[in-house]
């Protein structure tokens, strides 16, 4: 019995582990924002980067042609090229800032929190869609915009409102799509339940050209590890004062797992004047909540690795007794094999 207790222990503690494991993937999966490699391709390898500027770099759209650029010619350099074989391509990227717009409707307005988007923005936060389409945030005539739910309700009282329009500094647009509200478990703490608008990043920065982008993000091949981060860190050419540079693709490794429980009393110490935006907020939340699932596992496996560290040890001090009690099973299988033939042959 006592035998048996120990069994039912050890296989407890292992399926505790694993119960811990999979919980840990189905809160990280719910994570979008940060799987995009993932979702973009399961045979190549890609890394998603995500860049957030102080408010001193002041970097803004004009200097996106030039990070991409040079984005592409690092990769040509590394013999990658724009498009892989089967015609998909091999990077793409985005940008947004988060400002506050006064939307309204027939029924009245509101002021609301805006984010400013452009190239493949909802490629990286692909939002739960309610009704109609996301728009094209690539398209140079900024034409529509993407609400959530609870500016939907508020200004028209339903959720099926694509296609009806807006009114925003006096110009009407149209709404191409109505998005669930992006909430999770830190929504509270990040002030993500706020009405929120989704609209091109030149609306947003209207005439005075003035806003500067406070989020680049990117997709790109990484054939080799620290490849894509390297090149993009080029790609900005800026020093690291103005900016925090992320590789969402593996901030939930085990290694990465690892350093952030090296830095976990300090990691929340900065001294670069960036505001991050909830999806980030919330990841980095993750993050902690990750290490710490971390913790718990390894202190679950701690009886089971001290029980087969000590089986091992037993196994090789008794090395030469199970030696013999090996050979001497041989020999009885040899004389065993032996005798069945000559009873054949008799």
């Amino acid at each position: 019995m006592k035998r048996y207790r120990k069994i039912m222990v050890l296989l407890a503690f292992v399926l505790g582990t694993m119960l811990l494991a999979c919980i840990e993937r189905g809160i990280m999966g719910s994570l979008a924002t940060q799987k995009l490699a993932e979702r973009w391709s399961k045979e190549e390898e890609f890394a998603q980067l995500a860049c957030y500027f102080t408010e001193d770099a002041f970097f803004d759209e004009s200097q996106i042609l030039s990070v991409e650029w040079n984005l592409v010619s690092a990769m040509e350099e590394a013999s990658i090229t724009s498009e892989n074989e089967h015609g998909g391509r091999n990077w793409m990227d985005a940008y947004s800032t988060q400002g506050k717009l006064v939307v309204g409707s027939s029924r009245g307005s509101m002021e609301v929190r805006a984010f400013g988007v452009g190239g493949e923005f909802f490629q990286f936060h692909p939002l739960m869609l309610l009704d109609g389409n996301y728009f094209d945030a690539t398209d140079e005539n900024e034409d529509g915009v993407v609400i959530d739910e609870m500016v939907a309700w508020q200004l028209f009282g339903s959720n099926n409102v694509s296609g009806m329009e807006v009114e925003i500094n006096g110009a009407l647009y149209p709404i191409r799509g109505v998005v669930r509200s992006d909430v999770g478990i830190f929504s509270e703490a990040v002030k993500e339940e706020a009405p929120t608008i989704y609209v091109a990043y030149r609306l947003l920065e209207g005439e005075d050209n003035s806003l500067p982008i406070e989020c680049y993000e990117v997709l790109v091949a990484n054939p080799v590890e620290g490849f894509a981060k390297d090149a993009v860190t080029k790609a900005l050419g800026m020093t690291e004062e103005n900016y925090e540079l992320i590789e969402c693709s593996t901030r939930f490794d085990l290694l990465h797992r690892f350093e952030v429980l090296k830095n976990f009393g300090i990691r929340s110490m900065t001294t670069k004047n960036i505001v991050f935006p909830y999806w980030e907020n919330r990841a980095r939340g993750y993050e902690d909540i990750s290490a710490l699932f971390l913790v718990l596992e390894m202190i679950c496996m701690i009886y089971p690795v001290c029980w087969l560290v000590k089986k091992l040890y037993g196994y090789w001090k008794c090395r030469k007794e199970i030696k013999k009690k090996l050979q001497l099973f041989r020999v009885k299988a040899i004389f065993k094999n032996s005798y069945k033939k000559l009873k054949n042959v008799e």
